[in-house]
């Protein structure tokens, strides 16, 4: 048997990814946005030995402490006053603005996640109990940033989650999960990590490991990670300012 082509290949996943959507095994709007980004990268085929291209995607909102209090109010039906809580500065690259609510938690978040879009979590209900340990609680608000990406951090493709952990500016369990809850209603049935995995490097579960999210399988999947001890182009940290 002889060799197959790039194009020949190229055509028979497409004919598989086709047949996956029509049986239902792949969403067909992740399947959609996965293609664009491809057609939208102008320089694909001059990088083929390159990594993906990072997708940057959302402008800025105009004020960010409005679109977070319409956000709590709308999906939490809770009145959340930002005023007092300061706006931390773009270094530079990071484009969403991200504000925590004081007393929010783990159960509560997915709760209202669970109530937009499947969920498949190895944490069960108990991810207040069974992930205890983050860099940063819910005591009071707080605004942090984060790259405006729908992929975790290409910046971070090699660094392993040990060498991060005892720093305040990786993302925790419950600041991953808000993110994903924010940007499927702001984008009207987004989901993030469609291609990586974040890894929750600001929060330990009950055995020491670090807590994982992404979008596989129509469902957004929260797990442990088996290999923190070393970088991953697949498992990446988010970082946060």
């Amino acid at each position: 048997m002889g060799i197959e082509s790039p194009l020949a290949a190229c055509l028979r996943a497409l004919i598989k990814v086709g047949n996956c959507v029509c049986e239902g095994s792949r969403d067909p709007k992740e399947v959609q946005r996965f293609l664009l980004r491809i057609l939208d990268s102008q320089d694909l085929l001059e990088n083929r030995g390159a990594s993906p291209p990072v997708a940057v995607v959302d402008p800025p909102a105009s004020d960010w402490k409005e679109e977070w209090s319409r956000f709590y109010g709308e999906i939490f039906g809770r009145k959340v006053d930002l005023t007092e809580v300061d706006e931390v500065p773009d270094p530079g690259g990071f484009g969403w603005v991200m504000f925590v609510a004081n007393g929010l938690t783990l159960r509560g978040v997915i709760k209202k996640c669970q109530e937009r879009f499947p969920i498949s979590s190895f944490y069960g209900d108990d991810a207040d109990v069974s992930v205890p340990t983050h860099v940063r609680d819910t005591c009071k608000a707080y605004s942090r940033r984060f790259r405006n990406r729908v992929e975790a951090d290409e910046e971070n493709k090699s660094v392993s989650p040990h060498e991060v952990v005892k720093r305040e500016d990786v993302c925790t369990l419950l600041e991953r999960l808000l993110l994903e809850l924010w940007y499927h209603w702001r984008t009207g049935g987004g989901h993030l990590d469609l291609l990586k995995v974040t890894v929750c490097a600001g929060s330990k579960d009950y055995s020491d490991r670090f807590p994982r999210v992404s979008w596989r399988t129509s469902r957004l999947k929260i797990y442990f990670s088996y290999h923190a001890g070393r970088g991953n182009e697949d498992l990446r940290v988010r970082s946060v300012r």
